[in-house]
């Protein structure tokens, strides 16, 4: 009911598709769920304002992205908390590869290659939910607290990040940094022509990687063992 009481008069607005009007009880759910989220992984840690003003770093707003990713018939409602920082300089090491189309087609072909024998090649496509929080921040960044996660208390502070954001500029950058040392620990090597490529020739597994998408082709017990 507290939850219900902020938006006390206001509508939701599909961001993603054109508009619409969304469900209000759903869209409160879908950012409850979120703010959860943020909690148990502890995305930011609430900090007195004046420490970021100490540091001469300014503060960056946050707005909700709200969606229905289903339809009417079966909605699939996503809300997402992400950071408004505006590029004001030309940082060019802000840089994150993408995999050639070539490497999607090469992923077919192992997988049609791979039909004979008893350890028959398959494909699977991993999505990894809220991934850029999976990456610690590598730099100190500061964002304003959504009214959501305000608590008795919380005036005058913002949230000091220890995990990435969407919406910040190295999010997708320190992202992709995680998901690499992580595969690499599991024993895969990196692709020479493209750093999204990745092979595990013990277990022969091969990989593409878009964003958070994982195109994966090699036997079905191996994609297991990659899931788990």
């Amino acid at each position: 009911e507290s939850w219900k009481n902020l938006y006390n008069g206001l509508k939701f607005l599909d961001d993603m598709n054109g508009y619409k009007e969304l469900n209000k009880d759903q869209v409160i759910a879908a950012r409850r769920l979120e703010i959860e989220y943020f909690r148990k992984m502890g995305v930011y840690k609430k900090v007195r304002r004046e420490e970021a003003q100490r540091l001469g770093i300014k503060v960056i707003t946050t707005k909700w992205l709200d969606t229905n990713k289903g339809d009417d018939t079966n909605p699939n409602y996503r809300s997402r908390l992400v950071g408004r920082e505006v590029k004001k300089d030309n940082r060019l090491d802000l840089c994150v590869a993408t995999p050639p189309l070539g490497t999607l087609k090469f992923i077919t072909a192992a997988c049609a290659k791979g039909q004979s024998g008893s350890q028959q090649k398959r494909i699977a496509i991993i999505d990894i939910k809220r991934a850029y929080v999976y990456a610690p921040s590598k730099r100190q960044t500061f964002v304003e607290i959504p009214i959501e996660d305000r608590e008795e208390g919380d005036e005058g502070m913002v949230g000091k990040l220890e995990l990435s954001l969407y919406g910040t500029r190295d999010a997708a950058q320190n992202w992709s940094e995680e998901y690499t040392t992580t595969l690499k620990q599991w024993g895969f090597k990196v692709g020479l022509p493209s750093p999204c490529n990745f092979c595990h020739k013990e277990r022969d597994i091969k990989m593409t990687v878009h964003g958070d998408d994982f195109a994966v082709t090699a036997s079905t017990n191996q994609l297991e063992w990659l899931k788990s």
